[in-house]
């Protein structure tokens, strides 16, 4: 598989589960329900309509590859531009509502 290296813009290939990551935890995870207990506080769960504050989306060299927009370094070696975006949207759950958790 491949997996994060810890450092924006990289990645390692070839990882394998069993040789190379010490799981020292397991999760099983579920999308939680109002009114079920918060597991830090104890206190019930509301589910409320909100905005998302801001979102960051690193594409990498994803789109600038597909479109051969390049610049030139400082060694005269052309490279694709690292590319990135943000927005400001609302939250939205598996059916399309649009929900956030307290």
């Amino acid at each position: 598989m491949t997996t994060g290296a810890n450092e924006d813009g990289f990645h390692l290939r070839h990882v394998n589960l069993e040789r190379d990551i010490k799981v020292t935890k397991w999760a099983s995870l579920r999308t939680v329900k109002a009114g079920e207990l918060c597991v830090a506080t104890g206190r019930p769960l509301k589910i409320q309509r909100a905005i998302e504050v801001g979102h960051v989306f690193k594409l990498g060299t994803k789109y600038s590859l597909k479109l051969n927009a390049c610049f030139v370094d400082e060694t005269g070696v052309r490279r694709p531009f690292l590319m990135g975006c943000y927005g400001i949207g609302i939250t939205r759950d598996d059916a399309g509502r649009y929900r956030t958790v307290q």
